[in-house]
């Protein structure tokens, strides 16, 4: 069993933990339930064609949920991850990322590796809202 570091009380809210992230997304559940299922070495299996947008949005979810339930022990994305979606447009893949993490936006956040959710909860609801605007108009649903 992995050791528990005590990390002091003025640090605690810098750090996004696995039960944090659960309770973030668990108003979120059914759309996360009928949008992906995951596989226990950390597969993300979309069960919509979604289009470039939408697949970076749900990844970087669905990645989120896999920390939240300990099956990755990571909470971001690296650009390599997501350049292996099949849907994601490598030569738009950067604007699309500085256009979701930037100041006006903030729905992901840089990380040292990548791009990670951010863990606002009025930021979720807007992912969530994106992603299911995409289902209806796209005619699969919701």
């Amino acid at each position: 069993m992995r050791k528990t570091r005590r990390l002091p009380s003025n640090l605690k809210p810098l750090v996004i933990t696995p039960n944090d992230v659960l309770r973030l997304l668990k108003p979120h559940k059914i759309l996360i339930n009928r949008l992906l299922m995951l596989t226990e070495d950390g597969t993300v299996i979309f069960q919509f064609r979604l289009d470039h947008d939408t697949s970076i949005l749900a990844y970087i979810l669905a990645k989120a949920l896999l920390y939240g339930l300990r099956i990755s022990k990571s909470y971001d994305v690296s650009i390599d991850e997501l350049l292996r979606i099949p849907s994601i447009d490598s030569n738009a893949l950067r604007q699309t990322l500085d256009r979701f993490s930037h100041e006006s936006e903030k729905l992901i956040l840089m990380s040292g590796r990548g791009y990670c959710l951010n863990p606002n909860k009025e930021k979720i609801r807007e992912i969530v809202d994106l992603i299911e605007d995409y289902l209806m108009v796209s005619g699969q649903g919701f």
